[in-house]
């Protein structure tokens, strides 16, 4: 090798050793610094993945005939391909410097990802069918303001030393639940609708040569005894086919995708068997998990969401007109879905136009997001009442003096309401 030459390998611990260190070092081996958790940089992880995947088809019988068809393969790998690869290598560098170098982060692209695997058209802004549902004064709960606000208030871990509470509880998820449950007397179908809990769901399909399999439990999940009406029309569903799919390469599949072997390659179960009264699913809830070793980014979150909620919509489908039909269907699947981290409110309406997944022209499904929403900003408005702050600190002061020995400082502020406030101090107390 010639000194302008700069050696490159990944982090990978066999790459490591001191010995393997030791010896560039040594022959004067430039090599190029890598990031520890990085692996996306590498423009080789796609080849391998296409190397493997040619290896497989053709099934060989041992060793010889292994390192026979690895070679060949290899040589005939477009090059094309590998081009390209190096060609878009900046945003590869790109995207790993916009999250600092964490592979966690480059999950970010979770949503293109999810988009292209599910032949998803996304869609930004709830369509008006549903807005004018959640205008009409039909819809809406008696003194609903105030009792929303007081369910997210209790749903809170307040902290006392935050302007606002920093700890989740997915209470909150419940406690609304159950205020739209006091609507059933005025609105019949949602009797008509049934909770279920750790169902288990799996959906398989085909994009291009390779089999994808979505499966597991993703929370709750409300079926109903009548299916959602679709959210678009045959005129906007018949325009996706014009809707070019987003691939997510350079970024290398293997990121968030996991290769396992399975026994049965078409399993597509909506975590019910046979018929039953709730034959289609309404609504998925999605609570993140208390192990803060396995939060997710918003991204993240939204992207799990997009592909559970294809997945029932596919097993659905695949329940109705059978796991190898592979059709525009003339009555898509609507299905929506609401995700939340205790704080942070996300919702999805996804509905599924065909389930002829192979390739990635023809008719799109479409994934409709609205913007995240944190119900902190209606609990805890800046304009709150005195009477509701004065309550809050109360309660907090008496729960304090229960302790033996124990007293109570106030500060009594009077905050106008003008955009830089002028703030009076009024008198200061002490309770013991």
């Amino acid at each position: 090798m010639g000194h302008t030459w700069i050696f490159q390998h990944d982090s990978d611990p066999k790459h490591k050793p001191k010995s393997t260190c030791h010896w560039l070092q040594q022959n004067k081996v430039k090599v190029l610094e890598w990031s520890s958790q990085s692996p996306d940089l590498n423009i080789i992880e796609p080849l391998w993945e296409d190397l493997k995947c040619a290896i497989h088809t053709r099934q060989p019988k041992n060793l010889q005939e292994l390192e026979a068809f690895c070679q060949g393969e290899w040589v005939a790998l477009p090059s094309e391909k590998i081009k390209s690869f190096i060609h878009n290598y900046h945003k590869r560098l790109q995207a790993v410097i916009d999250v600092k170098g964490a592979r966690h982060g480059i999950k970010s692209w979770g949503v293109r990802q999810a988009l292209w695997l599910t032949k998803s058209k996304a869609v930004s802004g709830l369509p008006p069918q549903l807005l004018s549902l959640a205008e009409s004064p039909a819809n809406k709960i008696p003194n609903q303001e105030i009792r929303v606000q007081n369910a997210i208030k209790h749903a809170c871990f307040w902290d006392t030393t935050e302007e606002q509470p920093v700890k989740y509880s997915n209470t909150l998820l419940f406690n609304l639940l159950h205020l739209c449950a006091t609507l059933q007397s005025s609105h019949p179908l949602i009797g008509r609708r049934m909770l279920t809990e750790k169902y288990i769901l799996a959906a398989s399909w085909k994009r291009g040569k390779n089999l994808f399999q979505v499966r597991g439990q993703n929370g709750l999940k409300y079926n109903s005894m009548d299916p959602l009406p679709r959210i678009s029309g045959k005129q906007q569903v018949s325009e996706t086919a014009h809707n070019p799919l987003e691939t997510f390469y350079p970024v290398s599949p293997t990121v968030d995708l996991q290769k396992v072997h399975v026994y049965k390659e078409q399993v597509n179960c909506t975590g019910f068997r046979g018929q039953h009264f709730y034959p289609h699913a309404h609504t998925l809830y999605f609570l993140e998990g208390e192990d803060a070793r396995c939060k997710l980014r918003p991204e993240q979150f939204r992207a799990k969401m997009i592909m559970f909620l294809f997945g029932n919509a596919l097993a659905q489908a695949h329940t109705l007109f059978g796991a190898k039909t592979y059709q525009v269907l003339d009555h898509p699947i609507t299905i929506q879905a609401v995700g939340t981290n205790g704080r942070l409110f996300q919702f999805i309406v996804f509905q599924l136009n065909t389930t002829d997944l192979s390739g990635d022209d023809g008719i799109k499904n479409q994934s409709v997001t609205r913007p995240l929403v944190d119900p902190l900003q209606f609990a805890y408005r800046a304009n709150r009442s005195v009477d509701d702050s004065v309550n809050m600190g109360l309660h907090f002061i008496l729960e304090h003096l229960d302790g033996a020995g124990t007293y109570a400082r106030i500060l009594f502020v009077d905050d106008c309401t003008s955009t830089h406030p002028a703030v009076k101090l009024l008198k200061t107390a002490t309770w013991s």
